[in-house]
């Protein structure tokens, strides 16, 4: 049975909510790919890479607040308010992450500084899919 993107974007949001890393390692395809928004920062290859990027996130105290959902036919776009525990850290208090799905699982997720700009990807049609 599919699961519909929204019900994929309100298991995201309370994953990401909650620090719930087994929630959103369910979520995740094993070979998800993530792109952060921060380009010194490599890309994570697979679901573990991307896990353990979360994981040091949150334990440096990092948190995570879902402002805004939409979902689409092919992803999801979350807009997240971070809070960080040195204020003065240089990144973004709001970014918008992309999420896109096959199989009802994440493949591929990429972060993005621009509203309009993440909305736009998550629309067009998956590359490796169309």
């Amino acid at each position: 049975m599919r699961t519909y993107p929204a019900t994929i974007a309100a298991r995201l949001r309370t994953a990401l909510h909650d620090g719930d890393t087994a929630a959103l390692a369910a979520l995740l395809h094993p070979d998800v790919r993530f792109e952060p928004l921060d380009p010194a920062t490599p890309t994570a290859h697979g679901s573990a890479e991307a896990l353990a990027w979360y994981r040091e996130r949150r334990d440096r105290g990092v948190r995570t607040l879902v402002e805004e959902q939409f979902a689409y036919p092919g992803s999801v776009v979350l807009g997240l308010r971070l809070s960080h525990p040195q204020p003065s850290s240089g990144a973004p208090a709001v970014l918008y992450r992309v999420f896109r799905l096959q199989d009802d699982r994440v493949v591929h997720i990429r972060d993005f500084a621009d509203r309009t700009h993440a909305l736009t990807t998550a629309a067009a049609p998956c590359p490796w899919t169309a």
